[in-house]
């Protein structure tokens, strides 16, 4: 006859250390996981400011009328900072000719934190490419509105995001 020998192992004993331990392990988690969701939720919202939404929706139809105005310009606008000072805007028409006389303002804003507004005439510097000379108090993105009006008096307006260095 063989005896067999058994070694049961004693269950452990749940303490009051390995309770906090637990919850420790379980609320850090949480934590450190809602840390990271707010970092990324708070650095990579562009916002969005409407000053005069209700006016807005009110002049809607005109909204439309002008947003069909300016597709059947069917111009295309490409805004750039260049040479660390200067905002450059270049509109070219659907035969890529470009597209010269015109007078055009620009309004650079930052999407958050302080929203001091700089207003900039642009200057033709040759057929269809148009500079103003841009000292940013600030480096990091900005959001250029703007409004291109030709001497027949058509309408084109376009908001462009930048970055500067």
């Amino acid at each position: 006859m063989t005896t067999a020998n058994h070694e049961f192992k004693t269950p452990r004993q749940i303490t009051g250390r390995m309770v906090l331990i637990g919850f420790i392990l379980f609320f850090g988690t949480i934590t450190a996981v809602n840390g990271v969701l707010m970092y990324f939720a708070l650095n990579t919202w562009p916002g969005l400011v409407t000053e005069d939404a209700y006016i807005k929706g009110l002049n809607y139809n005109d909204t439309i009328a002008a947003s069909e105005s300016q597709d059947r310009l069917a111009w295309n606008i490409d805004a750039k900072f260049e040479n660390g000072k200067e905002l450059r805007i270049r509109i070219v028409d659907k035969s890529q000719t470009p597209v010269t006389g015109l007078s055009i303002e620009a309004a650079l804003t930052r999407p958050l934190g302080a929203h001091n507004i700089v207003i900039l005439t642009m200057n033709e510097i040759q057929p269809g490419l148009y500079g103003a000379e841009f000292l940013t108090p600030m480096p990091g993105r900005w959001m250029v509105d703007l409004k291109a009006v030709s001497s027949e008096g058509s309408t084109s307006t376009s908001r462009h995001e930048i970055m500067v260095k």
